[in-house]
């Protein structure tokens, strides 16, 4: 296609890009492949406007343009989905592709910036950990809402910052996965499209909604278990109401880490608790915290790392 790297100055400029931040001759020549499959993509869905001969501008065009990496990343949500290629690597390729084109003298002497534009209030609620106000999405049709996760909030044994920021990378792709009209769904409905959206993001071994056991011949069982494609084994709770329900999570997350100690708990729960009457006060987060006092306080943790993330209701 006319409107792709293939053949032009900047694939040299973009492998060699690539191969200066450690990739190797391979994995780069694969992220060239996934560019190209984007503005595949991006020609297909008339990406701001791109066609088979303008897609690479086009790309180019939006990251030189965007001051956040959020901004250029959510712009793309429709063509890293598909229908070519794969979610994670389309999305992976295009984050470097953005640092690329911002980082390079010629891009920025050949393409245009357009109006910059600001930086979304729940990216920016999400890196500083403050939670947006109750009235956030109050006006805003489920459909039309973006699905957000906050960082980890690791409440012990956090792993090492490599294995940190694998973490919240994969729970940026997750919830670009996620629709956002999720946020209104019933439990099970909820869980079901957190299943789905784990697998379209890559993962292995994604198990049925509340079919893999604690320990063989336990009563309880995980919401979810999954392994991402970065190799991390996950031990996935979800809760959208009940708050006294995170005791179960955290005891759970213990006993199955005591068969494989490097599994990593995480309890997915809403940046408050409330009904169609009422905004309880104390969050799930809140009572975490507060159940792994108690823990410290009777017995030493015995579990491994634990953390709990935020999504925003």
């Amino acid at each position: 296609m006319a409107g792709s790297l293939a053949g032009t100055p900047e694939r040299d400029e973009f492998f060699e890009y690539l191969k200066n931040h450690g990739l190797k001759a391979n994995s780069a020549s694969s992220y060239i492949s996934y560019i190209n499959t984007l503005c595949t993509n991006m020609a297909a869905a008339h990406t701001q406007g791109a066609n088979e001969d303008t897609a690479l501008d086009v790309l180019m065009r939006m990251a030189r343009s965007s001051t956040y990496e959020d901004d250029y990343l959510r712009a793309l949500q429709d063509p890293v989905q598909g229908p070519k290629g794969r979610f994670g690597d389309l999305h992976s390729a295009a984050k470097q592709f953005f640092q690329y084109a911002r980082n390079t003298a010629k891009a920025g002497a050949e393409y245009a910036a357009a109006p910059i534009a600001s930086k979304p209030a729940a990216a920016l609620a999400r890196e500083d950990q403050t939670p947006p106000s109750v009235e956030r999405n109050a006006e805003t049709p489920a459909e039309a809402r973006k699905f957000v996760f906050h960082k980890v909030q690791w409440l012990r044994n956090p792993p090492d910052e490599t294995f940190i920021k694998a973490v919240d990378e994969f729970l940026e792709l997750l919830a670009i996965a996620t629709p956002g009209s999720l946020i209104n769904a019933k439990e099970k409905e909820f869980d079901e499209g957190i299943r789905q959206a784990l697998k379209t993001v890559g993962c292995l071994a994604v198990s049925e909604l509340d079919s893999q056991k604690v320990f063989p011949g336990a009563e309880y069982t995980y919401d979810i278990t999954a392994t991402t494609p970065e190799g991390i084994r996950l031990l996935i709770e979800i809760e959208k109401t009940e708050v006294k329900r995170v005791l179960h999570d955290i005891l759970k997350i213990a006993a199955g880490q005591r068969r494989d100690p490097k599994a990593v708990g995480l309890i997915l729960v809403p940046d408050r608790y409330r009904t169609d009457k009422q905004d309880y006060p104390r969050t799930h987060l809140q009572e975490a915290k507060a159940v792994m006092e108690l823990i410290d306080y009777s017995h030493p943790w015995a579990g491994q790392a634990i953390g709990v993330v935020v999504y925003e209701a």
